[in-house]
């Protein structure tokens, strides 16, 4: 396991909870349409994946994690943390 999982698991739960927490306010708060919904989404992944990217690959989706894990880009133990 790389000395550097600590940071990347922290990356990866910050961009997690941003996406669900805008995503969330966004569905709840009834004043915007699906298509508000959806950019909300876009956006928080835009600025999480700059904001974070660097640290951790930005794989706050767990299919992308599963996609590098496939492709052998993550090592399993990496991807197990990423997941978690």
């Amino acid at each position: 396991m790389p000395p550097t999982w600590v940071p990347n698991a922290i990356a990866e739960a910050i961009g997690a909870f941003a996406l669900c927490f805008v995503g969330i306010l966004a569905i709840n708060s009834g004043a915007v349409d699906l298509t508000g919904v959806a950019l909300a989404y876009g956006l928080v992944v835009a600025v999480m994946v700059a904001a974070l990217g660097h640290v951790s690959g930005g794989h706050f989706n767990p299919a992308v994690t599963l996609a590098y894990l496939l492709g052998r880009r993550i090592d399993p133990a990496m991807a197990a943390i990423y997941w978690v």
